[in-house]
């Protein structure tokens, strides 16, 4: 029987005014949504892939890519990251933190036809 590598914890880069951003492509990523969705936090999921600038640099992102607006949520920011920070805490995970709505190519972040709620 071989031993299960610990999984790494997850982090989101900064608390932000805007948006965090998670790839939907690790394994771990439905349960982190599953939790989210369960503390009633709004979530939206791209359905084209795009490129934007996050805290720590520029990032092209896939389609499926998680977006957690900060606004139009039921709690406040500091609160909303507190939420996000937890979800993803024990799943390897990195949140990005964007601190505006336009991309460098693709979708923009505050495009509502672009994003499926």
């Amino acid at each position: 029987m071989t031993e299960e590598e610990p999984v790494q914890p997850g982090r989101v880069e900064k608390q932000t005014p805007y948006a965090y951003l998670i790839e939907y492509t690790d394994y771990l990523a439905p349960r982190t949504l599953f939790s989210l969705l369960n503390q009633g936090v709004r979530v939206k999921a791209a359905f084209k892939g795009f490129s934007v600038k996050t805290a720590t640099g520029t990032r092209q992102l896939a389609p499926g890519t998680l977006l957690i607006p900060v606004q139009y949520q039921e709690v406040d920011e500091a609160s909303l990251y507190h939420l996000v920070s937890a979800s993803v805490a024990d799943t390897g995970l990195t949140v990005y933190a964007v601190d505006g709505g336009t991309s460098l190519e693709g979708i923009d972040l505050g495009s509502d036809s672009s994003w499926i709620r």
